[in-house]
């Protein structure tokens, strides 16, 4: 007995363990950078090139895609970079057209007083929605609710115009082809335009900037070399409408002007025709001491200069001032004020102009940094691009761009916006902010006429100023809002009805678009113009100002007056709805839609602007009853958000399903439209957020229903939005698709057709950040959205909320350290996973107390801060440092148990315990178990009625989680897939529409189970046959095919046409699906509509590429048919079929589809035992349960007529059978019928439940008049008829409990326990009403063919005793019932079935690639391989798909362990071949001297040496052991296996490994040891193993003697081995 006991030791006592002598030398490539990028840009990744200049013969084309901007936020300009002939177009952001005018001395900002009518066209809308006139109110939105018409520009509402060109004639170059070397570039950096080349020995630079500090345009060019620059410098205003999109009118950019040349300066004075505005430019040409200057007719020429610096600056006597929008200025005072900046400029040298620009540039611009692991590629900025859209770009050189277009938007916004300034000549320097293409346009007819759009436009003109570190460039915004306010009080009053007297402020309105003249009407079409909610939205980056800078003063002052003023609005223009909710009514999504009372769109906005007006009330400590109210209004708005019964955000509160009313009208353009109003609330709003999980969820589901593919400022919304979702991978996605589809060359963004608008690339850069970045919800939130191609990184001067400065720095997309500057002081709250385990220090590396936040874990923390002090996070534990567990495999073992298994990660020296989530059906993952030890887990309440079973496994190391492994469903043992063949598949093709005769590669049915490079598609045109459907938006096109046999139908693969992948609205591949199957008796028949089966509806993700359709369970099939529900041409996505139906036109095809069987191959192996005979591989017999209907009463009646259903129950007619038994039912015998039954639908007639004739008596399920009915009827005896029936028109779809009793002289009926009291009795022949059918007498009938019902069970019984039909249902009835005489009992029961496979399989054994029977070693080799061979049947093949990964091996006789397979190979026939390998792996056993002297104990280790093939990475072993042969009932598992390779230099191939029986005590010294190895290791992602031939066994004597008397052990060792016997008995 203690032998035994010692001996359980052995089970816990073993390790693996082997010195570690060499490791594999990984060398690191380096790769060096090509010598011709370092000689164009030097080592900045942030400078634009190129090799050409912008096509100047292109006015618009060239000046849009190809020039390079500068700025100082006022003027501006933009650089072609000639050779020949420079032009750099010339802009000041107040040169408009529009507004007062001498022409419109009433000019009012568009209102139209005959149409808002003082507010009263606003309350009759209101009347005819409360009324439920939905059509009246919205007809007179329509045609009331607009303002004036002004498209051309001539009636007030102007178009930004563009002042003109400097051309620079060099007239020493004749073409272009006089230089090399020629590159141009812009410098975001310094924010200059350069241009350099060579020409002869000389060469020639030029550098453009426009000043801030100093307010002119600079140009210098410098001749480095024998040639002498020559050149005429002339500044021509622009007269032409222009080459870009608008027409505008002749009036609306028509100017005149005085141009006069002296003394080097060219000076332009004018005025706008339209609306007076004078205009003045001031150039300047200056020349080294050199050069000559000559004065000529409009223009200035230079010779024999080595340097020239042009100084421009501009003007107008434009002042944002309501009404008349003018400094007041004379035509000379307007000339002076241009000219002294150009005077205080000309003295100033060339080197303190470009220094004062660079210093106040970087100022803003060396704020913030972003390294994405970007290098210098060596390609141009246009080639880097295409190469970008190509997917042939490197990965560094995709984050250059990335990185690049991130700083653009930033420059952009330096160059394009900038705050006030008071300059030396007293004048107050106000610029208006970034338009519709920010400073710069290429011509007066401008897209959209280059102005403010309030609908997404402006807004997103201003997303990343505050977040990357710009605030002060949003001050332009600020005071342009607050400058509408006057206007806008005009447009309220007139519109809404709500007036304010002089000095009042009791609100004002803007709408759609405006104009720098207080243009704040609605558009002159209700259906984009109409947007009063453009105020409160514009109004957020308004007080993201406050929100980000934290300047109260400048709060109080400039921002809460319009906040206030606009709450006050809403105030009194919000109704009330049909709920009694207020609403903002009439309302519109921008741009389509319904016209509604209320929206989400306008709902979230108006509470937006409450929750921000109660914030800044708050923080002011001000107007404390205006803040109740608002209180008040806000919790009574409708929503504003809603979810809507497809999961998502409804966009209008009329929505049911995506973009539809509940009767089914189409709401909007839905999928493809490129707005997403309604999702304002997730960004740039605060209002949905992860902390509310349902908005969240549904906020994805509707971004999930707008395309990708969008303009260039719809994608950058799509980025933000997905930013916030804090999916990276989807941001990034965007970022790809605007690369391709929305940026020109010189990194503009443009708007369709094709127009440069700048809202995208500010969009852009406010989307990058937020990918960093977030602050909205109150916290920092540390790279919420990285996607995994930006794993390593790092950003400095990141802004949030509260104005905090951040820096990170990332690898793996695991945050490393966090630097915060607390601008402002105060409580920072900072989220970021496990940041509470992390440590936070001052900057004298002091450690800050902090508390992790409640209900986040460690995921949230926060702490106090001092103004002007950095924090550092740092040391901050991840998940993704943690390896993710591997070789996840879950195998079900009976109706409720899986096993789950999966390979150990390595943690040397630390503890590793695993956590198993699982999600069963369509739930989701739920932590079922934590803290495991081992590598394997069972799952004992996995019940399969729950659906199918998914696992994720994690590993927990000192606290930290790693992350999920991928998700792997529940398999059973062994399961394989067969394929289809496609030759069988495209034999039995069918379909209802198929395009017969061909069309080039249009074609028939059989086209789509060929690999041919054409495909089915359905008739486009032809005469249509008659087998066909003429396809409608209902009738959809179908294919599908037979199999010719019985299969397990399990997966269908789908491809779609492939040459149409770029335009997926045009390339009919199916986008929803339905996939049906059939299970003909006869295979080769052809299915009938109703012998088709749902098996699953869904939608593919992907336009190309093989999609899947697989089922959760295989069913029984012999036909597939897939109906292409919709394609990726329909509109909307899911809802606007865009076929004809002529001709049966559905658009649908099918390039190449595939169909796959389930099997199974669940092989054991029953591994060698030396001198015994090999066994054959066994195949686990699979059974299944098939349910059947069984009479278990005494001599039971023939029921395999019943014909089983999927639910259970079972139909068709039980009939002609042997009764006999029910003659015992006679005369006036009482006796009792129950059933349960269900009733699939409404009788349509009256269907036989049971019936016996004779004396007849049934049981039916019919109808009378429109009422579904269960009768109870017979004859007695004596010839009276008897009848008593129950309504059940309510139960209909359910499964109902009938009981019938026969008295003997009356009946009786029960439903569900009810008692039917409808009874009547007739004497002779019965009424029309009775259904009784008279048959003959032992002629039962149990069932009927084609019944609207169903059964479950029937039982009928006699010796009942006496009962009443008015007795007691629970305490009379049924009991008698119970102890009654059971007759009849038929039940639906389920019994397990053997079931074939679909293939067939044979075994065998080889040894050295012999075959043999027996394991037996005369010749000393002792390699095996079990083989097996799987033939498939029919029409199927296996496929390389069906390799089995896993098989059993019988280890010792008892235990059956689950192990990779060795080898698995597919013949061209479709066979395959599995193999599992044993090998001589055992080189013997050695002691460990690890007790010293104490020889009364000691270690015996095995060792084993073994190969792997070539490429294959070694995994690991595992050892099976124990104290008898037969019972290796323990199991080694290391979580790193420990290894030498090339051992005592057998080979750069061999590896050595050991286990260690470890206490082994000296009573045990005589006793064996038994041990078997497995070796496992991965090939080409795939898991193999092998294992040890035989099971290897030693004893510690028998090794010490071996020793003892060995010639190679050490004397140590022998001395060792000495002690060890010696104290073992003799």
């Amino acid at each position: 007995m203690r032998r035994k006991m010692k001996w359980r030791v052995l089970a816990s006592a073993c390790a693996a363990a082997m010195a570690v002598t060499s490791l594999p030398y990984m060398a690191t490539q380096v790769n060096a950078e090509p010598v011709a990028a370092t000689q164009q840009t030097g080592d900045n990744d942030l400078k634009l090139w190129y090799t050409s200049p912008a096509d100047i013969t292109k006015y618009y084309e060239g000046w849009q895609e190809k020039s390079l901007p500068i700025g100082n936020g006022g003027i501006g300009g933009t650089v072609f970079g000639g050779i020949t002939r420079e032009r750099i177009q010339l802009n000041d952001k107040s040169l408009w057209s529009g507004g007062p005018s001498t022409s419109r001395p009433n000019y009012n900002g568009g209102n139209l007083e005959n149409k808002g009518n003082n507010g009263s066209t606003m309350t009759q809308i209101h009347n005819y929605f409360a009324n439920g006139q939905d059509s009246s109110a919205i007809s007179l939105a329509n045609s009331n609710l607009v303002g004036l018409s002004d498209d051309a520009g001539t009636n007030g509402y102007g178009y930004y115009l563009s002042w003109g060109n400097m051309y620079i004639d060099f007239k020493n170059v004749s073409s272009n082809s006089d230089v090399s070397n020629y590159s141009r570039d812009l410098d975001l950096n310094t924010a200059i335009a350069g241009v350099n080349y060579d020409k002869g020995s000389t060469h020639y630079s030029r550098e453009n900037f426009t000043s801030y500090p100093d307010n002119v345009i600079v140009t210098h060019i410098t001749a480095d070399g024998s040639e002498k620059i020559s050149l005429d410098v002339s500044v021509e205003p622009d007269n032409t409408s222009g080459g870009a999109a608008n027409s505008i009118g002749e009036n609306g950019y028509k100017r005149t002007w005085n141009t006069t040349v002296s003394g080097g300066r060219i000076s332009v004075n004018g005025q706008l025709t339209d609306n007076q505005m004078k205009f003045s430019s001031q150039t300047q040409v200056i020349t080294d001491n050199g050069g000559t200057v000559t004065d000529r007719d409009g223009k200035v020429s230079v010779s024999g200069a080595s340097e020239v610096t042009i100084i421009t600056s501009m003007g107008t006597d434009y002042k944002d001032e309501y009404p008349s929008y003018r400094t007041g200025e004379t035509a000379d005072e307007l000339t002076n004020r241009v000219k002294w900046y150009v005077d205080q400029a000309e003295v100033k040298t060339y080197e303190e102009l470009k220094a004062n620009h660079v210093s106040d540039y970087q100022n803003i611009f060396n704020r913030v940094d972003l390294d994405l692991g970007q290098t210098v590629s060596t390609k141009t900025t246009d080639a880097l691009l295409s190469a970008y859209k190509a997917g042939t770009a490197s990965e560094a050189e995709r984050r250059q761009l990335e990185v690049m277009l991130f700083q653009y938007g930033r420059f952009m916004t330096i160059e394009s916006s900038r705050e006030t300034r008071t300059d030396g000549n007293g004048y107050v320097r106000e610029t208006l902010p970034s338009n519709l293409q920010g400073l710069w346009v290429g011509a007066n007819n401008s897209p959209w006429h280059s102005d403010y759009h309030m609908n997404v436009n402006l807004q997103m003109n201003y997303w990343p100023t505050y977040s990357t570190n710009m605030a002060e460039c949003a001050e332009p915004l600020v005071d342009y809002v607050d400058a509408l306010r006057e206007p806008g009080r005009v447009t309220a009053a007139i519109y809404a009805g709500v007036p304010s007297a002089d000095g009042e402020e009791n609100g004002f309105m803007a709408h759609t678009q405006n104009n720098p003249f207080g243009w704040t009407c609605p558009g002159w079409s209700f259906s984009w113009g109409w947007s009063p909610a453009a105020v409160p939205w514009i109004l957020q980056n308004c007080w993201s100002y406050y929100e980000y800078t934290g300047d109260t003063s400048y709060l109080r002052d400039n921002i809460y007056p319009m906040m206030k003023e606009e709450a006050r609005l809403y105030d009194q223009m919000l109704v009330c709805d049909s709920d009694g909710k207020l609403v903002s009514s009439p309302a519109y999504s921008p741009e389509h839609g319904p016209v509604t009372s209320g929206n989400t769109y306008e709902q979230t906005l108006i509470w937006q602007l409450y929750e921000d007006t109660i914030k800044a009330a708050e923080i002011l400590g001000t107007d404390e009853e205006l803040a109740a109210t608002w209180k008040a209004n806000q919790a009574d708005l409708k929503g504003p958000i809603e979810v809507g019964d497809s999961g998502q955000i409804k966009e209008w509160y009329t929505e049911t399903t995506f973009n539809h009313t509940a009767s089914g009208s189409t709401l909007g353009e839905g999928y493809n439209h490129r707005h997403m109003s309604h999702l304002l609330g997730l960004f740039p709003g605060d209002l949905i957020t992860e902390d509310n999980a349902e908005w969240f969820a549904a906020a994805k589901v509707s971004m999930q229903n707008r395309t990708d593919v969008s303009t260039g400022w719809g994608m950058a919304q799509r980025i933000n939005s997905w930013a916030r979702l804090g999916d990276g991978n989807k941001a990034l996605q965007l970022i790809e698709n605007l690369f391709k589809n929305g940026i020109y060359a010189n990194l503009f963004d443009y708007h369709e057709p094709r127009y440069f608008q700048i809202d995208g690339n500010f969009g852009y850069t406010s989307g990058v950040a937020e990918m960093l970045l977030q602050s909205n919800a109150g916290y920092i939130n540390l790279l919420p959205a990285v996607p995994d191609d930006w794993a390593d990184g790092s950003v400095d001067g990141l802004v949030a909320q509260g104005n905090f400065e951040v820096s990170m720095k990332w690898s793996n997309k695991v945050l490393r350290t966090t630097t915060i500057k607390s601008n402002k002081g105060g409580k920072v709250i900072v989220q970021a996973e496990n940041i509470a385990l992390g440590t936070v220090t001052d900057s004298n590396g002091n450690a800050v107390n902090f508390e992790a936040v409640e209900n986040h874990g460690n995921n949230r923390i926060s702490f106090m801060t001092t103004e002007g002090e950095t924090y550092t996070i740092s040391e901050v534990p991840n998940s993704k440092d943690i390896e993710v567990p591997t070789g996840l495999t879950a195998l079900r073992k009976d109706t409720n148990k899986v096993v789950v298994s999966w390979n150990a990660i390595s943690a040397e020296g630390t503890e590793v315990t695993y956590n198993v989530y699982r999600k069963a059906g369509n739930g989701s993952f739920e932590c079922i178990a934590s803290g495991l030890k081992e590598t394997t887990y069972v799952d004992t309440e996995a019940e399969t009625s729950l659906g199918v079973m998914e696992y994720q496994i994690t590993a927990v190391i000192k606290g930290i989680e790693s992350e999920k492994c991928d998700a792997v469903a529940e398999t059973e043992a062994g399961k394989v897939l067969m394929q289809v063949k496609p030759s069988v598949l495209q034999e039995n093709a069918i379909s209802n529409s198929q395009q017969n005769p061909t069309q080039n590669k249009d074609g028939l049915a059989s086209w789509a189970f060929d690999e041919d490079d054409h495909w089915w598609h359905s008739r486009w045109t032809g005469t249509k046959d008659s087998s066909e459907d003429t396809i409608s938006s209902t009738v959809r096109p179908w294919i599908g095919s037979g199999f010719g046999q019985e299969i397990l139908l399990k997966k269908v693969t789908y491809e779609g046409r492939a040459d149409k992948a770029d335009q997926p609205n045009a390339n009919n591949s199916i986008r929803k699906y339905s996939l049906y199957y059939a299970d003909m008796k006869d295979p080769t028949a052809t299915p009938a509509s109703n012998d088709w089966i749902l098996a699953k509806s869904g939608h593919f993700t992907d336009i190309t590429g093989e999609q899947e359709i697989v089922l959760d369970q295989a069913v029984k099939a012999t036909h597939f048919k897939l109906v292409g529900e919709n394609t990726n041409n329909w509109q909307n996505g899911d809802t606007e079929w865009t076929g004809s139906g002529t001709g049966g036109d559905g658009s649908t095809c099918a390039q190449n589809i595939k169909v796959y069987a389930e099997d199974t191959l669940n092989l054991t192996v029953t591994a060698p035992v030396e001198g015994q005979a090999l066994k054959d591989v066994e195949n686990e017999v699979c059974e299944e349960t098939v349910a059947t209907v069984e009479d278990t009463s005494e001599n039971p009646i023939d029921t395999s007529a019943a014909i089983m259903n999927d639910d259970g129950t079972f139909g068709g007619q039980i009939a002609n059978v042997d009764d006999s038994k029910l003659d015992a039912l006679t005369g006036t015998t009482p006796f009792m019928i129950r059933m349960k039954v269900k009733l699939n639908s409404a009788a349509t007639k009256n269907h036989i439940l049971i019936n016996r004739g004779g004396e007849p008596y049934q049981i039916a399920y019919g109808k009378d008049g429109t009422a579904s009915r269960i009768k109870f009827q017979m004859r007695d005896t004596g010839g009276t008829w008897h009848e008593t029936k129950v309504c059940v028109t309510d139960k209909i779809g359910q499964e109902i409990d009938i009981l019938a009793l026969y008295t003997g002289s009356t009946m009786g009926l029960w439903v569900d326990g009810e008692r039917c009291t409808d009874y009547s009795s007739h004497n002779s022949k019965p009424d029309v009403s009775y259904t009784m059918k008279n048959g003959t007498a032992n002629a039962l009938k149990i069932g009927e063919a084609d019944s609207n019902a169903s059964i479950k069970s029937v039982q009928v019984v006699n010796n009942i005793g006496t009962i009443t039909n008015t007795a007691n249902y629970n305490t009379l009835v049924i009991p008698a019932f119970n102890q009654g005489n059971q007759l009849l009992n038929l039940q639906v029961v389920e019994k397990k079935k053997k079931k074939d496979h679909q293939y067939t399989l044979t075994s065998k054994w080889t040894k050295d690639g012999v075959d043999v029977t027996e394991a037996a070693n005369a010749d000393g080799t002792k390699n095996y391989s079990a083989v097996v061979t799987a033939t498939p049947t029919g029409s199927l093949v296996f496929t390389e798909d069906s390799m089995p990964q896993m098989l059993k091996v019988n280890v010792d006789g008892t235990n059956t362990k689950t192990v990779p397979i060795t080898s698995a190979d597919l013949n061209s026939d479709g066979t395959m071949m599995v193999s599992y390998s044993f090998e001589d792996l055992f080189i013997g056993g050695s002691l460990r001297m690890d007790y010293a002297d104490d020889y009364s104990k000691t270690c015996m280790r095995f060792g084993y040496d073994f190969t792997l093939p070539t490429g294959a990475t070694f995994e690991g072993c595992e050892w099976y052991y124990g104290t008898a042969k037969n019972a290796l009932a323990h199991i080694l598992q290391p979580q790193e296996t420990k290894y030498i390779m090339n051992p005592e230099n057998k080979g750069s191939n061999f590896y050595r490994s050991n286990i260690v029986f470890t206490n082994l005590e000296s009573a045990n010294y005589e006793n064996n040891v038994y041990a078997r190895v497995l070796v496992k290791y991965t090939l080409n992602g795939k898991s193999y193993s092998k294992m040890g031939s035989f099971i290897d066994t030693r004893t510690v004597k028998e090794v010490a003697e071996s020793i003892a008397n060995s010639g190679n052990a050490s004397e140590k060792q022998k001395n060792y081995a000495k002690g060890i016997l010696d104290i073992m008995p003799k």
